[in-house]
């Protein structure tokens, strides 16, 4: 069993060091709780590779997930968990992870030169898709840092085709020992509230969710409903001979769409009753004009719907694609498009 950190040091566990890292990318996805057909940023993959399992630079494990038939590439560092993979990754036949890690978690690794005088350490952020390099917390110029890294050890860092951050993290991956931290991920557990007795637009949601599943609608075709949304049409719809809320019918639509996931942190609630439980944001808010479409409605896990209606937000960009949001200074890139 695999125990999840939120901090480290370089792993030195031989049973685990040694296992192929094609399998070690599940072992990941399995840590990030992802399932068939799920999204990843290769940073989140490498990083926790890195932190829990060995220390295999970013060079060898690209080439590895390149050619994997578990991953398909979508472009921008972004893989797909593919169902061969998934179905390999339910073989190891592991138990539920400790806590399941956000896929906006941020590492950071470290080592210490000159005597533990001077810390060198890298941020990887897969967020940002950066690797930021500090010296004794600071940032600063990255050849900056690899002078004084060489002219303090004496070694030479070997120079490949590749940024100087990234320079700097496989000097650090390759050290003797380094230490290595979560820096914006807590373990506190997601609350879910209890349910509010006459909640009606939850009960309609989960009833036009069940009539989707029952007709075993395609999703191009609820995605092409949803695209055909009017600002104009009734405030109310029938669906096999009784009325529903429009706006209950395209948050259902949308949740559906998007595997019930916060759009955050990747977290999926499971209910008591089995059923999956995600809240829908809107960006622009309702009173204040904003409309029931989905490039105004983002999903989210209750934690973070609160902290967006009550947080310090500062939206960046807004089309019908994406969002890119500062919340509570953390940087967030949400996809909008329906697919």
């Amino acid at each position: 069993m695999i125990e999840i950190k939120t901090k480290g040091n370089k792993p030195t566990n031989t049973d685990i060091y040694n296992i192929d890292a094609d399998k070690q990318l599940l072992i990941a996805a399995w840590a990030y709780g992802l399932q068939a057909g799920d999204d990843i940023h290769r940073l989140s993959l490498y990083s926790f590779i890195q932190s829990h399992l060995a220390s295999k630079t970013e060079e060898n494990l690209q080439r590895i997930l390149q050619n994997s038939q578990n991953w398909l590439k979508k472009g921008k560092g972004i893989y797909k968990l593919t169902t061969k993979g998934y179905d390999q990754l339910l073989n190891f036949n592991y138990d539920k992870p400790n806590f399941v890690i956000p896929q906006t978690s941020i590492f950071t690794f470290s080592t210490k030169i000159n005597n533990g005088k001077d810390s060198i350490s890298v941020t990887v952020d897969p967020i940002k898709h950066t690797n930021i390099a500090k010296q004794n917390g600071v940032k600063e110029k990255p050849y900056t840092i690899i002078q004084h890294i060489e002219n303090t050890t004496r070694n030479k860092i070997k120079t490949e085709k590749t940024s100087a951050p990234r320079q700097i993290l496989n000097w650090i991956l390759n050290s003797d020992n380094y230490e290595w931290s979560i820096e914006n991920f807590t373990t506190t557990e997601i609350v879910l509230p209890e349910p509010t007795v006459g909640n009606e637009d939850e009960n309609e949601q989960n009833e036009i969710i069940n009539l989707i599943l029952d007709s075993n609608s395609s999703k191009q075709s609820i995605i092409n409903e949803l695209k055909n949304l009017k600002e104009k049409d009734l405030e109310l719809i029938e669906i096999n001979g009784k009325s529903y809320k429009r706006d209950n019918n395209t948050i259902a639509k949308i949740k559906f769409l998007r595997d019930f996931k916060c759009q955050i942190c990747g977290t999926a609630i499971k209910k008591k009753d089995g059923r999956n439980y995600v809240e829908a944001a809107h960006i622009k808010p309702k009173h204040q004009e904003g409309k029931e479409t989905p490039d105004n409605i983002i999903l989210l896990c209750p934690n973070h719907h609160k902290e967006f209606d009550i947080g310090d937000r500062v939206i960046i960009s807004h089309n019908a694609d994406k969002i890119i949001f500062l919340l509570n200074e953390l940087r967030y890139e949400i996809n909008l498009k329906l697919e």
